[in-house]
């Protein structure tokens, strides 16, 4: 049944199609858990769902190929708790975010009204290397990524430019994370 649930959500599945197999999904996986299910396998089947959602509310926008959606942090891992935010990087090549600010927009409020939390933010390659070397914990979610729909080379590139080799090498990384404790 959870399978099916997924496979309704392609690129054309409205809100309410959204909606509907996410409270079904939910409770699905709550039923499972009280079942005795391995909690590890349930985070994981939950991450998988809601990249399919995510994914199919990014579907009904019209994007290039100069943009990725990518999955940082927690969620980045393939782990979403119950009631967790759904952490999000909107990554461009480009240097500027103009060209996509009204998807970026619509994209947002559609999860918005399917009442996801949503943390996220809109960047291009550029902004993240600056920000990571400024913030050890935006550094530490850009290490936990996949790319969920869009251009997956500009994951791969960001990933390569942001990493502890280029801008946290580890005696500096590991001081900051002391700190930050």
């Amino acid at each position: 049944a959870f399978a099916d649930l997924a496979a309704r959500l392609d690129h054309a599945a409205s809100l309410p199609t959204c909606r509907k197999a996410v409270q079904e999904a939910c409770e699905s996986l709550d039923l499972r858990y009280r079942g005795g299910e391995p909690v590890r396998l349930l985070v994981a089947e939950r991450a998988a769902f809601m990249d399919r959602v995510v994914a199919a509310v990014w579907g009904r926008f019209s994007w290039d190929d100069d943009i990725a959606l990518i999955a940082v942090g927690g969620y980045g891992r393939g782990e979403l708790h119950p009631h967790s935010d759904i952490d999000l990087l909107i990554l461009t090549g480009r240097r500027r975010l103009d060209r996509y600010r009204d998807n970026i927009a619509g994209f947002l409020a559609a999860l918005w009204d399917l009442q996801f939390k949503i943390g996220h933010s809109a960047r291009t390659l550029g902004d993240c290397i600056r920000v990571a070397r400024a913030d050890i914990t935006v550094a530490t979610n850009l290490m936990e990524t996949r790319t969920i729909a869009g251009n997956g080379v500009l994951e791969r590139t960001m990933l390569a430019k942001t990493g502890p080799d280029k801008i946290w090498p580890s005696h500096r990384f590991f001081r900051a994370k002391r700190d930050e404790q």
